[in-house]
């Protein structure tokens, strides 16, 4: 390969990888936002952020239990604020991330930790959650949507014991 095939080669790496990181900063910003609004319990705020991020035929596909779509999610996490004393702790952080023409795959991790009833009549408790996922994110008009997040790994901890 001549020199300047590799230069124009280079220069291709280290666009790519620049998108990437742009990308990957983007959307960790993002989910910063989403952490803080989990956080401070404003639900309004919670919908914008999934809104902004999440495509409208977003998918969210549980290790258990049924696919659920964006607007159903939406309605778990009001649910999950109106069962909520406090919130004590939660991140969802962007582990790794792969693009594509068009498409990105990534790998997030959550983790959470809030004072919460389990069930509408129950006691409050110390609610421990971490999750792993990955998903999919399309280019739309200009604008990155999440597409799907599949739910690799999850461990839920009610009170210091497993639940589910």
């Amino acid at each position: 390969m001549n020199a300047k095939k590799l230069v124009v080669l280079g220069a291709v790496l280290i666009v790519a990888a620049s998108a990437t990181a742009d990308l990957r900063s983007d959307t960790q910003k993002q989910f910063d936002t989403y952490c803080a609004a989990v956080k401070n319990m404003d639900g309004k705020e919670i919908e914008k952020v999934l809104r902004d991020i999440c495509a409208p035929d977003f998918k969210f596909v549980p290790t258990k239990g049924p696919v659920v779509g964006l607007t159903e999610w939406i309605g778990w996490e009001k649910m999950q604020i109106s069962m909520t004393q406090s919130v004590k702790a939660v991140s969802l952080h962007v582990d790794s991330m792969k693009m594509g023409k068009g498409t990105a795959t990534m790998k997030i991790t959550l983790k959470y930790e809030g004072m919460t009833k389990m069930d509408p009549k129950g006691k409050v408790g110390l609610l421990k959650y971490t999750a792993t996922s990955d998903e999919t994110m399309v280019r739309k008009d200009g604008k990155w949507w999440i597409t799907e997040m599949k739910e690799d790994n999850s461990k839920t901890m009610f009170n210091g014991k497993s639940v589910g």
